[in-house]
C-alpha cells in the first residue's frame, strides 16, 4: 500500500513538474500563416482571409521578449507576457493584450479587435505556426 501511495506521489509530481508555463512554449520563431480579418464600417460587412509564405511575417520570442519580422525587417520589438488565454506585447509606450489561442503546441492564433463606437470595428485572427 505505501509502495503504490509512493508511486502515485512520483507520477503526479513527475507530471506537474513537466508542464511548461505560456512564454515557455512561446519560445523560438513563429511563423505567420494566415489572418482572417471582419470589419464592419458604417453597417457594411466585409471579411478576408490573408496568407503568408514561410519568412514573410513571423515572431521570435525569446525569454521574456519578442521581435516582430515582415520580409526580413524588423518591425516591432520589447518585452511580452503570456497566460494560456492572453497574450500582452509592449512597444515603447503602447501595451496592447490580446487573446491568444492554442491551436495546438505548434500553432496559435492571436486575436485583434478594434471597436471605434457604432460606425466602425474590426476583428483580426493571426495565425502562427512554430517554425
Amino acid at each position: 500500500m505505501k509502495r503504490t501511495l509512493f508511486l502515485l506521489l512520483i507520477v503526479a509530481t513527475t507530471l506537474t513538474a513537466c508542464k511548461k508555463d505560456p512564454q515557455e512554449k512561446l519560445e523560438g520563431r513563429w511563423d505567420k500563416t494566415k489572418v482572417y480579418v471582419v470589419q464592419t464600417s458604417n453597417g457594411t460587412k466585409k471579411e478576408d482571409n490573408i496568407t503568408y509564405k514561410t519568412g514573410e511575417a513571423y515572431i521570435v520570442f525569446s525569454g521574456n521578449t519578442y521581435k516582430s519580422y515582415q520580409d526580413g525587417e524588423l518591425v516591432g520589438d520589447g518585452p511580452f507576457t503570456a497566460t494560456e488565454n492572453s497574450i500582452t506585447l509592449t512597444q515603447g509606450e503602447d501595451i496592447n493584450t490580446r487573446v491568444l489561442r492554442w491551436n495546438s503546441k505548434k500553432e496559435i492564433v492571436i486575436v485583434y479587435e478594434l471597436n471605434d463606437g457604432a460606425n466602425f470595428s474590426a476583428k483580426a485572427e493571426a495565425t502562427f505556426r512554430k517554425h
